[in-house]
């Protein structure tokens, strides 16, 4: 891909792909005295300043945050990671990426894979970001034993569920919110802790609960009781109390495998739309969503609403990639799309052109999403279902899929015995294997134990449980591959 000027830029699987020349490479010690200060921001937005060069990597500045924080060297490598972050991008980095060189390119990557103004491209700048490592599964979270580490993790869920990217149902705030109380407040206390010293703590709860004086007298009131339960953290089995520490990192692992029971866990996002079925003259025809990606699944949030609409996890997924296109016609779109995925969709969808008031989110990149039909529909002769999503940011979700489809294949040939299901995935994937020019990344598969096949049922329950049918303009399809929904 090229940028503005014909510079050469590489994004692959949500990293930059920016190489120093080794004349760069040999001069670099010549300028180690023009340093640079640059801030990393920790998941609760303080930050580390820390004094680089223009070729400083990201792997010597993890170096550098190891040390300053005092992380176990593995772990922090293994679960964090570097993240260039603005108000509407997110990357990470990879090892030998170099920050500061790629600050002037910011711009070219906002115009390329978001649908900001250029003059909104111009002045946007990213910031230094240490977070977690999208590429590891939720399991990894709970393995850490570096205490400094679990903090980080625990903080970054915690920031997530309070400003609304991971939408939460009422009891599970409601637990995470006891869970804070006893971590922040100390055990429950009578005297203390009335509903009143609830409302008045702004930490507990996102801002969409805060804002609402009826739903916050209703969740204060059943967060006393979630304070209470949580008093045991500070007991051992033997009934000796736990000292500080100890109970903090229990409270942290627990708070973190309470948040493992939302799919969307983990997921790196992006700005994107959905065709609509609330269509009429007051309204628009597209729904601004979220686009949530992670070693698991792919996730459609509503913007607005922060309401899950849909979620698919990769052994379920087909996709096809589309190319940008100035025409509206979905026709056009098909005959110029790069194909990708689990499988090339078969057949095609194929939709009557019609005027659309978005004419610029028509025209931008996106998805094809073929998912299995519920079983009510099934009933009905419906296989499966195809949803597009329209975002700038298509290309990147693709990579990132692939790559963890590519995983998800390696797992299943592992498998003892592979389901029929299963086999059909494997087949799948490997037909279109040469389709992908990408390099691979590490992800972290967990090794299957009772546990895990619990918790991987679990996932599955919560994943389908987030299907709004009635709320996605879905293409609807029979086994033979006939379009039954226009």
């Amino acid at each position: 891909m090229a940028g503005a000027g014909g510079d050469p830029i590489e994004l692959v699987n949500l990293s930059l792909d920016f190489s120093r020349p080794s004349s760069q490479q040999a001069s670099r010690e010549g300028e180690r005295s023009s340093l640079l200060e640059i801030h990393i921001y920790l998941p609760d937005l303080t930050f580390l300043a820390l004094m680089i060069d223009q070729h400083t990597q990201a792997t010597e500045i993890m170096d550098m945050i190891i040390a300053t924080l005092g992380l176990n060297p593995t772990e922090a490598r293994h679960v964090l990671s570097l993240w260039l972050v603005s108000a509407d991008l997110q990357l990470q980095l990879k090892p030998n990426h170099c920050p500061t060189q790629l600050f002037g390119k910011w711009p070219v990557y906002l115009r390329k894979y978001t649908s900001v103004s250029p003059k909104t491209a111009a002045i946007q700048k990213p910031l230094v970001h240490l977070k977690r490592n999208v590429y590891i599964s939720r399991e990894e979270d709970l393995k850490v034993k570096d205490n400094e580490i679990l903090e980080l993790l625990f903080t970054e869920a915690r920031c997530n569920i309070m400003d609304g990217t991971y939408p939460c149902d009422r009891d599970l705030l409601i637990k995470l919110a006891g869970l804070l109380c006893a971590v922040q407040y100390g055990p429950f206390n009578e005297e203390q802790h009335t509903i009143e010293f609830y409302k008045s703590v702004h930490s507990i709860f996102p801002l969409s609960v805060q804002s609402n004086t009826k739903l916050l007298d209703e969740y204060c009131q059943a967060v006393e009781f979630a304070h209470k339960k949580f008093d045991s953290l500070g007991k051992q089995p033997t009934g000796d109390t736990l000292n500080d520490e100890s109970r903090l990192m229990t409270a942290y692992q627990t708070y973190l495998s309470s948040s493992h029971v939302l799919p969307y866990y983990g997921c790196v996002f992006f700005d994107g739309y959905i065709e609509s079925t609330n269509k009429s003259f007051l309204h628009s025809s597209w729904l601004a969503v979220q686009i949530g990606t992670n070693t698991d699944g792919i996730y459609i949030i509503s913007t607005e609403k922060e309401e899950p609409l849909l979620g698919i996890l990769y052994e379920e997924l087909t996709w096809e990639y589309v190319e940008m296109c100035t025409c509206s016609s979905a026709e056009c779109h098909h005959n110029t799309s790069s194909t990708t995925g689990a499988g090339k969709l078969q057949p095609r969808m194929s939709r009557k052109s019609k005027h659309l008031k978005g004419d610029k989110i028509a025209a931008m990149p996106s998805l094809l999403l073929q998912y299995p039909a519920s079983p009510d529909e099934q009933s009905e002769g419906v296989k499966f279902q195809v949803l597009r999503v329209y975002t700038q940011s298509a290309r990147l979700i693709d990579a990132f899929i692939d790559n963890c489809s590519e995983t998800m294949k390696e797992k299943c040939l592992c498998s003892p015995i592979p389901t029929p299901e299963v086999a059909v995935f494997q087949s799948a994937t490997v037909a279109s294997k040469d389709c992908v020019d990408t390099p691979k990344f590490p992800v972290s598969v967990p090794q299957q134990s009772a546990d895990s096949t619990h918790t991987r049922e679990s996932l599955e329950r919560s994943i389908k449980s987030l299907r709004k049918p009635n709320k996605l303009l879905c293409q609807s399809f029979t086994k033979d591959g006939k379009c039954v929904s226009i």
